[in-house]
Order: C-alpha cells, then structure tokens, then sequence
C-alpha cells in the first residue's frame, strides 16, 4: 500500500497510510528491520456507545507543516460528530516517535469521547516471539524481542494517561483481556479516556 506520510530522523522511521494508520516501523536502519512487517497499527474513537477505526468512514485529509517533517492531518466523521487534528513526527536526536492529537466536537452537545490505539508489533519482522507487557509504574505498555524494547503511552491535556489496555495473540484480539503479560504472537491496545481537548501518544524504542 503506497504511503501517504514518512517522518524519520535517519534511525527510526515510521510510514503511515491513508487512513493514518502506521504501515512501516523501521528501526534502527531504516529499510532493515520492519517490527510491522506489514501489518499495521491503527487509530480508532468510541462516543456515544458507538465505536469507529479511522477508516474509509471518515474523510481523511494528509500533508505536512510548511517545510518540515512532521505531519498534517484532518479527519472527519460526521455520523460520530468528530474532527481529529493530527501531527505526527519523530524527534531529531532522540529515538521518539510522537502523536498530537486534538479532538473536535462539531456537534453541539457535550460528549466524552475514548481514544483507541492498536499495536501490532512483529519486532524484527518475525511472526512470533514478541512479548507484551503492562508497566504500573509507567502507566504504560512495552512489547519487546531480544534487544528491542518499545514502550507506548499516551496522556492527556488534564494529566490523564491509559484509561484501560489489552494483551491477546494477534489475529483473534476479540477476546483479549487486560493481563500484565503476554507472550507469544501478539498484540496490544489501550485508550485514554478525555473530555474533547488534546491528547498524546509517543513510542519509545530501544530502551
């Protein structure tokens, strides 16, 4: 699938499509090793008692900030009443890779809105092996192989972090549940829990 946004500071570089799902996570030679090896992490919103991936629903527009290497993105759903302001980039020196996101209420009622964030690592391009792994002193989760770790964490404009997560072998994550620990072919979610404002989600690598 072509790809629509790549951030990189020449070590990490993520690819992201056209529905703003990351499709290539290269670490730490780009074009080497791919921990996606082609399957992908995605974004999805639950309001209302409804729950929508960003998908081919919403009306997605991508470009970058004037003359840098960060992105600029719009997406809109107008059944769920939402606009998501999206920037992605990976930070100059250090391996991180970062997601601002601001969420837009367009209709006129006050809601609250959840924020969803799968990661489908396969570290080194492998299908099994992986290792995921809630951290209670972090608030975060880390999926790790061998010598790469990679730690996802999200938190909010009122200081709020990962609301609730998920572990559960990959391709059957329907039933997966919130363990602390769990191996094998796997993947993760989590959400953070807001009102509308700002929320961010970062990726740290090689621990």
């Amino acid at each position: 699938m072509p790809k629509e946004i790549v951030v990189s500071n020449g070590k990490l570089c993520v690819a992201l499509d056209s529905q703003m799902s990351i499709r290539d996570f290269f670490y730490p030679k780009v074009g080497l090793e791919n921990h996606l090896a082609g399957h992908y992490s995605k974004l999805g919103t639950w309001t209302d008692r409804k729950f929508s991936w960003i998908n081919e629903n919403w009306q997605v527009k991508m470009n970058y900030l004037p003359e840098t290497l960060v992105s600029q993105c719009f997406a809109v759903n107008e059944t769920s009443g939402l606009q998501l302001e999206i920037n992605d980039g990976v930070h100059s020196f250090l391996d991180v890779c970062l997601r601002k996101l601001v969420v837009n209420n367009i209709r006129g009622s006050k809601r609250k809105v959840r924020l969803f964030f799968s990661n489908d690592f396969h570290i080194y391009g492998e299908e099994t092996g992986d290792t995921a792994m809630y951290e209670p002193t972090l608030n975060s989760i880390v999926h790790y192989k061998r010598k790469r770790y990679f730690l996802v964490d999200g938190i909010t404009d009122q200081n709020r972090g990962i609301y609730q997560y998920a572990t559960g072998q990959k391709e059957s994550f329907g039933s997966a549940r919130a363990r602390l620990i769990f191996q094998l072919r796997l993947k993760s979610l989590f959400y953070v829990f807001q009102l509308f404002g700002i929320v961010f989600f970062y990726a740290l690598v090689d621990l």
